[in-house]
This record gives C-alpha cells, structure tokens and sequence, in this order.
C-alpha cells in the first residue's frame, strides 16, 4: 500500500523543523560580538541571537522610517539643524 502524504496544518512543520521561510546558513562570525549582542539580547542560542539582532536592525528601519513620515508632516521639529 502506497503512503499517502498529509500536509500539516499551517505554521506546524514537525519536530525539529525550522519555521517557514528559515534557511540553514553557514557563516564566519566574530564570536567576541556574538557573545556581546547574546548577552544583551538574553538570548539563549546562538541561532536566536542572531534572529533577535536581525530583528532589531529591521525595526530600526521600521522606526526611522516612521519618525521621518511624522516629521515630513511637520510633527517633529529638527533641533540639529543649522539654521542661516
């Protein structure tokens, strides 16, 4: 009798499979900075500190983005900037 394949449902992958849209890698890293951002991101794998880090630059991009929208519309006044 042939198996017949059953997809799991949404968002399951199984046992020890990575979520969707995770892919293995195979990276030289600096391990002194890796220790450092694990430390300050309480994270507890090397695999979530990098996730965590990456998560962090993307919501940087997020936010300035966002502080710079609410400035073009006039709602943030540039206290840096060299009137004359």
């Amino acid at each position: 009798m042939a198996r017949r394949h059953v997809a799991a449902p949404p968002g399951s992958r199984g046992p020890g499979r990575p979520k969707r849209g995770w892919v293995r890698k195979n990276m030289q890293i600096d391990q002194r900075k890796l220790d450092a951002a694990r430390a300050v991101l309480g994270t507890e794998t090397e695999t979530d500190t990098v996730d965590a880090a990456l998560d962090a630059i993307a919501f940087r991009r997020e936010l300035l983005e966002g502080i710079r929208r609410v400035r073009a519309a006039g709602g943030i006044r540039d206290i840096y900037a060299v009137d004359g």
